[in-house]
């Protein structure tokens, strides 16, 4: 994307790839957003969905229906910190 031109904040891509590879190797990352493409947030290690009820119903099918699920708002402006 940075090569295209897609996005010209260097900064902002090195969190997000740090971003997908954290939330990749410790958790089920599910990404509703309306600013980054459904491939290219699986490029990014998460599982698309198109809203937020839809990435609920994602979770819960991936954990089963009891499983603690987190929804983070713009999470793109943070680094969320996974404890096992």
């Amino acid at each position: 994307m940075v090569e295209r031109g897609e996005i010209t904040d260097l900064t902002l891509a090195a969190h997000l790839i740090h971003v997908g590879r954290v939330i990749k190797e410790k958790t089920t990352g599910i990404l509703v957003s309306s600013g980054i493409e459904a491939l290219a947030g699986e490029k990014l290690g998460f599982v698309p969905s198109g809203h937020p009820q839809e990435a609920l119903e994602k979770a819960f099918a991936l954990t089963g229906k009891h499983a603690t699920v987190s929804v983070v708002q713009h999470a793109g402006h943070i680094l969320p910190v996974i404890c096992d």
